[in-house]
């Protein structure tokens, strides 16, 4: 994909032509290919889970749960774990799950 258009090397210094942005249901159709493509590599090379398996049911490491919830903006620990922390001029507001 060109984000730009099209660059041929033809003259001294290209000619361009000017593409339209991709539409939505384009951008939608090439999300889908590259998924299925690599779920089909991740299965030849068995490195997808079965089907039906729960990829959750995996036990995460600390450093996984404290990242997620980084991300997330919520609290990783402790008995607030889960709330999300918002910021109302400058001070730290805890809004439950």
């Amino acid at each position: 994909m060109v984000t730009a258009g099209v660059v041929a090397s033809g003259a001294a210094f290209g000619v361009a032509w000017g593409c339209p942005p991709p539409t939505q249901e384009q951008v939608a159709d090439v999300a889908i290919y590259i998924r299925h493509r690599v779920e089909k590599l991740l299965r030849r090379r068995g490195q997808m889970p079965q089907e039906g398996a729960d990829p959750e049911a995996e036990e995460q490491s600390l450093w996984d749960k404290l990242c997620a919830a980084s991300i997330q903006g919520r609290i990783a620990t402790g008995p607030k774990a889960g709330w999300r922390v918002q910021r109302l001029g400058g001070h730290p507001v805890l809004l439950p799950p």
